[in-house]
C-alpha cells in the first residue's frame, strides 16, 4: 500500500475568494487553469480548451471558474461577461489549493499547477495534451524522463486523468464529460 503526501486546504479562504464563491451560492463548479507562459509555449492553454471547458460546465450544470496566468493575456480568450475569473487563486497559493479542493473537476495543460490537486485528497483533475510537442512535453520527454508511454495513467490513484494528445488530438467536451464520469467511477480508483 502506498502512502501519498497530502496538501490540506486551510479551513477558510481569503475575502476575495469567499466573495466569488458566495456569488455562485451553492452551485457546483469546475476550474480551468490558464497557462500563458513564454517558456515552452506549446503547453499553453488554447481558446479551444476554454470553449470545451465551458461546454462541459454547461452540460454538467456547473459554473466554470478560470484561474488566470498572465492577466494581460486574458484578451486572447473568448471570455464572456458572465465568466468567473479567480484572480486571488493566481496570487495566493492557499486560495488556489482551497479552490481546487472545492471544485468538482480541475482542468489543466501539463505543467506546474497541474500537480497541485494530485495531493489534495478527493480533488479530481484532467491534464490536457500530454505528449503533444516541445522538449518538455513530447512523447520522448514522457518516455525518457518519466518512463511513461501514450495511454499510461500514472496519476490514477491520485484521481487525475492524462489526456494523451495522440488519442485526444481533436478532443471535445464529450471527451471531457466521459473522463469526468470515469474519474467519478469506482473503476478508475
Amino acid at each position: 500500500k502506498y502512502v501519498f503526501p497530502e496538501i490540506v486546504p486551510k479551513k477558510n479562504c481569503s475575502k476575495k475568494l469567499n466573495k466569488l464563491l458566495i456569488s455562485i451560492e451553492k452551485d457546483n463548479f469546475i476550474t480551468l487553469t490558464l497557462r500563458d507562459y513564454g517558456f515552452s509555449p506549446l503547453r499553453n492553454t488554447t481558446n479551444k480548451d476554454l470553449v470545451e471547458a465551458k461546454k462541459l460546465a454547461k452540460k454538467l450544470n456547473f459554473k466554470l471558474i478560470l484561474v488566470p496566468d498572465d492577466k494581460k493575456k486574458l484578451i486572447n480568450y473568448d471570455i464572456t461577461k458572465d465568466s468567473l475569473i479567480c484572480f486571488s487563486a493566481r496570487e495566493d497559493l492557499d486560495d488556489r489549493i482551497y479552490l481546487y479542493a472545492k471544485s468538482k473537476l480541475n482542468i489543466f495543460q501539463t505543467g506546474g499547477p497541474s500537480y497541485v490537486p494530485l495531493f489534495i485528497k478527493g480533488s479530481k483533475s484532467i491534464m490536457l495534451d500530454a505528449g503533444k510537442a516541445g522538449f518538455d512535453n513530447d512523447e520522448n520527454h514522457w518516455k525518457n524522463d518519466h518512463n511513461l508511454y501514450p495511454g499510461d495513467q500514472p496519476y490514477k490513484k491520485l484521481e487525475c486523468y492524462m489526456m494523451w494528445y495522440r488519442f485526444y488530438k481533436e478532443y471535445n467536451s464529450e471527451d471531457l464529460y466521459k473522463i469526468y464520469k470515469i474519474l467519478n467511477s469506482n473503476d478508475f480508483n
